[in-house]
């Protein structure tokens, strides 16, 4: 296959992130959510299992183990060099909006412009990425 046969990638596909660059990551992050969180988007059980579980001491221990050792620590290692608490709040914030936007139903999240909550949200994780 010759270079003018493959297809063309746009930033954020996931063939064209670069490991480290907080720009690419925080657009994959937003595009992703908006995606996840639509109104017709499957339901993520694994929240469901999160907010379930928080007021077990002992599960909510369990789910923060496991989410500090695999999803966090993931998005820790794509930006080497960078200083907590950013993965931490990057998660943070996908958790809250998750929870309004599909578990609350709020009628804003719910009725807004896909691309307008996508850039809103690309802001938002590039400035907790950044550092």
């Amino acid at each position: 296959m010759t270079r003018a046969d493959r297809p063309h990638r746009r930033p954020g596909d996931p063939a064209t992130r670069r490991p480290g660059d907080p720009a690419t990551l925080a657009a994959d992050l937003a595009a992703s959510l908006g995606r996840r969180t639509a109104p017709d988007a499957e339901r993520l059980d694994p929240f469901l299992l999160v907010l379930r579980s928080a007021a077990n001491p002992r599960a909510a221990e369990i789910l923060r183990s496991g989410i500090e050792r695999h999803v966090e620590r993931h998005l820790t290692e794509l930006l080497p060099g960078r200083e907590q608490p950013g993965p931490a709040l990057a998660l943070s914030v996908i958790a809250g909006f998750w929870l309004m936007r599909t578990l609350i139903g709020s009628t804003a999240l719910s009725r807004a412009d896909e691309d307008v909550l996508r850039r809103k949200l690309e802001r938002v994780f590039a400035v907790l990425l950044a550092e």
